[in-house]
């Protein structure tokens, strides 16, 4: 055995060459032989449980873990590394270290311990052992193997990494920068980016020339149009400036990150948090939302408030399936009826309501709310059955009801109500009583409710006899909705 300082031990020739241990990914020792224990004095007890570090000399241990961690990555047989290991009695024993990565198929790391031969040279393609080199030779060979560990590092980070020079050449890219921009050899930032989207590629070379010049810190995002992809990738983008050890600017390093499918699922959990499964019309809370915002940009802002008659009835008689089909044929013939900028919700079982900004005149929207009857009242397939379908419609604008949202849908559905009251099929407006808005503007529509005298805005109505429940036409009694 050979001390700390060198000498010769007199048992030399007795001791065991060579021992094995298992150890985990960590490095703690999961069983170690009696070839360990006779080389170096520790029984199993001793090391079991144990990080290996804990037994090598404090010089030797950053060297173990970069030939560790190149050992986990390349995932094969690591050659010899020489370390100074201490015995139970005190001293250090040079031994040299072989390592067999067997955790993928036996969860466990096979490690050699073999006597080191101080006259053999190290059988390893990183730097030597320290025994016997001179401090730059050891400087030089720790760098050179922190820089391979280091790069290897590097092209195996899930993010795209790129270094650019300060003249803007490529001087470094990973695996996954290559992969994400879809290029293997560019050399310039031009050539990297050479798959961006034409409209955006312009912003992107002048965002990476702003950092190479002024040292700023640039976060954006880009479309990519990759060969054989079918539809385009969103990438987003981090640049931030590089110093060199004197602090001039010296180039910058690139972090790619494909959020595509981020994106996607954030798209679709917004569109659930807003969206009507049923009728992909907006839900009750978004439409209210879009309503308030109208009402915040001004007051020319009218609804109009839908009910389905007799819905009811339809669900109980031909069953909850065809009630959907009939709400999903309402919402579409609703999406076809209304202008661009309005926005449909559904407020409840069998009831929406169209959010119309920019409606300067009350006569408008009642105009708007006409061709809503028109679509609406008339034959829907309801799979097991085709129904004339009636609805009854009430009208509310700002100009009148008042700029609150709360307030505006009351009155809507209030219009809705004499509507249905009505049973003429006619839209109606709501007017507020002269004493309550007394500074309110004339508008033509808003003389009066709109009458029976008015003519309805579609064709008579047709009822089904099979909908109307037993003496409902003779006693006039108000319809079940």
């Amino acid at each position: 055995m050979v001390g700390e300082g060198g000498s010769s031990s007199p048992a030399a020739a007795s001791v065991a060459m060579s021992g094995r241990q298992r150890k985990d990914a960590l490095g703690v020792i999961l069983d170690s032989d009696d070839g360990v224990t006779t080389m170096l004095g520790w029984t199993p007890d001793d090391l079991v449980g144990k990080r290996i570090l804990d037994f090598l000399h404090p010089d030797d241990r950053d060297l173990v873990v970069d030939r560790w961690i190149v050992m986990l990555h390349d995932g094969v047989e690591h050659r010899r590394t020489r370390v100074r290991h201490r015995h139970r009695d005190g001293h250090h024993v040079v031994v040299d270290i072989v390592n067999r990565n067997h955790l993928e198929t036996g969860g466990y790391v096979d490690s050699e311990l073999l006597l080191a031969d101080e006259g053999a040279p190290e059988e390893v393609d990183g730097p030597p052992m320290t025994t016997g080199l001179g401090s730059a030779e050891i400087i030089s060979s720790l760098a050179r193997a922190h820089d391979r560990l280091l790069l290897r590092i590097i092209d195996n980070l899930p993010t795209g990494v790129v270094q650019v020079g300060f003249n803007g050449r490529v001087l470094l890219m990973n695996s996954q920068a290559k992969t994400l921009l879809g290029v293997s050899d560019a050399t310039t930032t031009a050539g990297l980016f050479a798959h961006v989207d034409e409209a955006e590629r312009d912003d992107v070379l002048e965002a990476v020339a702003d950092t190479l010049h002024h040292a700023r810190h640039r976060e954006f995002a880009v479309t990519l149009r990759r060969p054989g992809d079918e539809t385009p990738r969103e990438l987003t983008l981090d640049m931030r400036a590089l110093h060199d050890e004197t602090r001039l600017l010296s180039g910058a390093v690139l972090c790619l990150d494909d959020v595509t499918e981020a994106n996607r699922l954030r798209a679709e959990l917004e569109w659930r948090a807003s969206m009507d499964d049923l009728t992909r019309c907006h839900n009750r809370n978004a439409i209210l939302e879009v309503l308030q915002r109208a009402l915040l940009a001004g007051s020319d802002v009218a609804v109009v408030y839908i009910d389905v008659d007799r819905f009811k009835t339809i669900n109980d008689r031909y069953g909850h399936a065809a009630g959907d089909r009939l709400l999903v044929g309402v919402a579409d013939r609703l999406a076809e009826a209304v202008r661009a900028s309005d926005r449909i919700g559904r407020i409840g079982g069998d009831e929406f309501l169209v959010v119309c900004p920019d409606t300067i005149d009350p006569g408008d929207a009642l105009a708007m709310a006409d061709r809503l009857a028109a679509m609406l009242c008339t034959d829907h397939d309801l799979g097991p059955v085709r129904l004339p379908i009636l609805v009854s419609i009430g009208v509310a604008h700002a100009a009148t009801a008042g700029t609150g949202a709360d307030a505006l849908i009351a009155a809507a559905d209030s219009a809705m109500y004499e509507a249905k009251r009505r049973r003429s099929g006619v839209p109606q407006l709501y007017l507020p009583k002269e004493d309550e808005t007394p500074e309110r503007t004339a508008h033509p529509a808003a003389h009066r409710p709109r009458t029976n005298e008015d003519g309805p805005a579609v064709g008579r109505r047709r009822t089904d006899p099979a909908l109307s429940p037993p003496g409902d036409a003779a006693t006039g009694t108000d319809p079940a909705h």
